[in-house]
């Protein structure tokens, strides 16, 4: 039996809602991600995976103060839950 257009529409607004709630977060002592031990291998046969410069990024946005701007001057989502509040 396939579900119905309305209910479908009604159980994705009310993820949306449950998600849009606002949460007691405790304080974070240190940044969830910390970029603390990357390392980048190169092998013979190029095989690489497609997330290999995520880490690379990280460590230029906590280089450059970048997170911390974001977090004190951009107010653009409607639930503020801050990258890491120092």
């Amino acid at each position: 039996m396939n579900r119905t257009y309305p209910k479908i529409l009604r159980n994705r607004k009310q993820r949306i809602e449950r998600r849009l709630q606002p949460k007691n977060w405790e304080d974070q002592p240190r940044p969830m991600l910390r970029a603390s031990n990357i390392h980048y291998e190169m092998a013979e046969r190029a095989g690489a995976v497609n997330c290999g410069g995520i880490g690379a990024m990280h460590l230029l946005v906590r280089n450059l103060g970048l997170a911390q701007d974001i977090d004190r001057h951009l107010h653009l989502l409607k639930v503020h839950l801050p990258y890491h509040e120092e």
